[in-house]
């Protein structure tokens, strides 16, 4: 992998503005009246956008006997309702998400560290979903295990963090600036997303057992998914709790480091799938296409 490679289509340049039809359609009923969730109850439309054809036991009142008379089809009218839901994204923000850093990295890469990714697309799910009406919390958890938040109203909100974290080259000790609120992990939510290498901080299950539906973007980098990059006669340094030292040559042998992360992230992947839960692999070669299919 070059470090030279186009991340102009990859989430590495995604940006709040980049908007997607997110419904969530695994949950099952709400009492709001705007957001992204598609209700399963339909109500009467007068728009022909919403029309269908007629099927045995539905109401005769429900008929559009106008374009019966243009057609001599029975067409039925309606629409579904949507409904807010409660929307939780949490940003990983302890110290193994700022790699790689400079000193991995030659001076002309532009790969950027795991933290950038995971704010990109918390900030962008922030906006996607404040933009269908529904409620957002927004939480970045720290070293320490600590959860801050700050609930968005308004899109120009999250525009605003994004532009000014990206002037100051996404460094993490701005983000308490922002997220000014201790967070309470009882609160119920309709759909949580969690967006982390998981190394120190894993879905909590808390929050899942809380949650309707629940997706882990699984936040790596391109250099941890392939160590082709790697050098044999060098020596690497875990970037986890165990501060383990590497020799390049030893994580090649018979695909030694390949079987262990393989390994593991079948475990953190069958953890979510307890809580029927969504889990995707993302890094900074992921293209939006594809990041966009994991969160509709």
């Amino acid at each position: 992998m070059s470090p030279k490679n186009d991340l102009r289509n990859t989430i590495a340049s995604l940006h709040p503005m980049q908007l997607f039809d997110a419904h969530v359609n695994q949950l099952s009923k709400s009492f709001n009246v705007v957001g992204s969730f598609i209700m399963p109850l339909k109500t009467p439309s007068k728009d022909p956008e919403y029309s269908r054809p007629y099927y045995s036991g539905d109401l005769v009142s429900r008929i559009d006997w106008k374009a019966y008379a243009r057609t001599d089809q029975l067409l039925i009218r309606e629409k579904r309702e949507e409904s807010a839901i409660k929307t939780l994204i949490v940003c990983d923000s302890s110290d193994n998400m700022h790699w790689p850093n400079k000193n991995v990295l030659p001076l002309e890469s532009h790969i950027p560290t795991k933290f950038e990714l995971a704010v990109r697309i918390a900030l962008n799910l922030a906006h996607i979903h404040i933009r269908m009406g529904d409620q957002v919390s927004l939480v970045h958890l720290n070293q320490q295990g600590t959860y801050r938040s700050m609930s968005p109203k308004y899109s120009h909100e999250i525009l605003s963090i994004f532009e000014q974290l990206a002037h100051k080259n996404f460094l993490p000790a701005h983000m308490d600036d922002y997220f000014k609120h201790e967070y309470q992990l009882d609160k119920k939510q309709d759909k949580v997303y969690w967006i982390s290498d998981t190394l120190n901080h894993s879905p909590d299950e808390t929050i899942l057992a809380q949650s309707r539906s629940c997706s882990l973007l699984h936040t790596l980098s391109s250099l941890e998914l392939d160590i082709s990059w790697m050098k044999d006669q060098n020596n690497y340094y875990s970037v986890h709790k165990q501060k383990k030292e590497f020799v390049g040559k030893d994580l090649k042998k018979n695909m030694m480091y390949d079987q262990k992360l393989k390994k593991w992230i079948h475990h953190i992947s069958h953890k979510i799938r307890q809580y029927q839960g969504k889990h995707h692999i993302m890094s900074d070669l992921t293209p939006l296409h594809e990041y966009f299919q994991f969160i509709s």
